[in-house]
Parts: C-alpha cells; sequence; structure tokens
C-alpha cells in the first residue's frame, strides 16, 4: 500500500500547510522579502495564519488594516503565491520565485492598487533614502553587489559580499575589470555574482543590486537598458532562470553600502582579491552598522 504524499510539492520537505505554503516555505519567504520584508519577519510572532492576519487590526501592527497599500500587497502577494501552488500541482509546472514577484509587481501596476509614492516594490533611489541592509529570511543568504566606474580610463571595480540570515559575514569578493559605462559595469558585476554563486554551489541566495535598470531587464525583460548590453543581461537572465534557488532584486544604495565599498577598493587598488574568514577592513564600519539596524 503506497502511502499519500502530503508534502507541499515546492519544497518536498514540510508538510502542506496554510502557514508553509504562504509564509514559511523557502520559496514564499523569498518573495515575500522582495516585496514586503517587514511582513515577513512580524509573522514570525504566530503559529498560524489565522491569528497572524488577525493582528492587522492592531494599530501598531506593520500591516494595518489603516494601511491600505500593505494590506492590498499582502493579499496579493498570497494570492499568487497560491496560484503558482495550483499550478504546481494540477499543471505539474513549477514557478521560479522571480516570475512570481514579476506576476505581482505587474498585477499591482495594471489596477494601479498601489501609488508611486508608498509602493514598497517600485523603490528608486529617491524615494526612501534612509532604507538601510536587511538581513534575508531564515536559511537564506545574501549577495550585495555593485560596481564602481571611472570613466577617464574605463576601469571598473567590482564588488560582492555574502552575508547570512543572521547578518554576519560570510565572504567578499573584489575585481577589476573594463565597461563601457556605468551600466555596464553593473550588469558584469551582478553576472559576476550570478557565477561565484553557481561556481560555489551556494544555495538560497538573494542577490542585491542598487542599478534598477539591471535587475529590471534581468528579472522581467523590462527596463531601458542599452542595446549594447542586450546579450550580457539576456545571458544572466538564463542564468538565473536555470538556478531556482537564486532571487535577484533592487535595493537602494543606502542598503548597498558594504559592495559599493568594496567596488571602490577594487577600482583605486586595480585587484582581485577574495575575503573568506574576515571581511576587509575598508567595510568594518558599514558591517556593523548594517548589522545595528
Amino acid at each position: 500500500m503506497q502511502l499519500e504524499d502530503y508534502s507541499y510539492p515546492f519544497c518536498k520537505q514540510q508538510p502542506e500547510t496554510d502557514m508553509h505554503i504562504l509564509l514559511q516555505c523557502n520559496l514564499a519567504k523569498s518573495i515575500w522579502f522582495a516585496l514586503l520584508p517587514e511582513a515577513m519577519h512580524s509573522q514570525q510572532k504566530f503559529n498560524s495564519l489565522q491569528k497572524w492576519v488577525k493582528s492587522w487590526n492592531h494599530a501598531q501592527s506593520i500591516i494595518s488594516f489603516k494601511n491600505e497599500n500593505n494590506i492590498l500587497l499582502a493579499t496579493v502577494i498570497m494570492w499568487q503565491i497560491w496560484k503558482s501552488r495550483c499550478i504546481t500541482v494540477f499543471e505539474e509546472k513549477l514557478s521560479h520565485p522571480n516570475n512570481i514577484i514579476i506576476s505581482i509587481k505587474q498585477f499591482c501596476m495594471k489596477y494601479n492598487i498601489l501609488g508611486s509614492e508608498t509602493n514598497p516594490i517600485g523603490r528608486n533611489n529617491n524615494s526612501k533614502p534612509k532604507d538601510k541592509w536587511k538581513k534575508p529570511p531564515k536559511n537564506w543568504w545574501k549577495l550585495n553587489f555593485d560596481a564602481a566606474f571611472d570613466k577617464d580610463t574605463n576601469t571598473c571595480g567590482i564588488g560582492l559580499i555574502l552575508r547570512d540570515c543572521a547578518g554576519r559575514f560570510v565572504e567578499a569578493m573584489v575585481k577589476v575589470t573594463k565597461a563601457r559605462d556605468v551600466e555596464q559595469g553593473e550588469g558584469l558585476a551582478l553576472l559576476e555574482a550570478v557565477e561565484w554563486v553557481r561556481s560555489r554551489n551556494w544555495k538560497n541566495v538573494i542577490i542585491e543590486g542598487d542599478c534598477k535598470t539591471v535587475i529590471e531587464v534581468v528579472t522581467s525583460n523590462f527596463g531601458n537598458s542599452s542595446w549594447q548590453d542586450h546579450n550580457l543581461l539576456s545571458d544572466i537572465s538564463r542564468l538565473v532562470e536555470a538556478c531556482s534557488n537564486i532571487i535577484c532584486t533592487f535595493f537602494p544604495r543606502t542598503g548597498n553600502e558594504a559592495a559599493n565599498g568594496l567596488a571602490k577598493y577594487a577600482k583605486r587598488y586595480e585587484c582581485n582579491q577574495v575575503w573568506s574568514v574576515n571581511p576587509p577592513r575598508c567595510i568594518h564600519s558599514i558591517l556593523e552598522l548594517d548589522n545595528s539596524m
């Protein structure tokens, strides 16, 4: 007699409960982190989906009925996660987290659910200057990347830094190369980040950068990148699509200071180097500040 498999079809690791499907599975966590990270952290206090939703009645709750924008976004996120689950079960088609994130963004834009000023999925460098680096979800790592470009010499420094869910330093890398402009440099930095993750066989990695154009093109084929970068960004997109455990997200420069510091270091000293035990001194103060938030 064959026993019925009640495990969740996305991860095959935990029973298929509403909490696991919508909030606790690594796939769900990556989506919440990319779109509404504050909500993801708040739900960890509750042992049922019903209790978490009931907590929205409290004015001090991060997701509150007094904040219509967050309520709408949280609802769309859960609906799209459930929709993807049904497609997996009934059509046997797995959805990449990036594709679910894109669907949520497109739905919100189509129906004008969130205004541009308060929309957390439409961040830009000027909307929230106070935003700081955030730790990834439990069992996930975050790899920040950045590029520093010298227009006089076309020298481009690339900085990469990997941290765990507790905000602890894991590894960092700097490389120097040549680029046409800063946007191409950002693309090369993202390519370096993706190839680094693949070469080390790291799992559950959120790759985060502050160049919105590059991230948008790679994750959704939208954006106004230069035609000269089309092949580069298309190659990156294919690499990311082939890895179900890599998420690419945009975050403002204020949350990407460590990678920026490393990129500037690489450009200044024109060096290629890896740190795997202790971080370089040039970013010590930045890491301390990030962990204090």
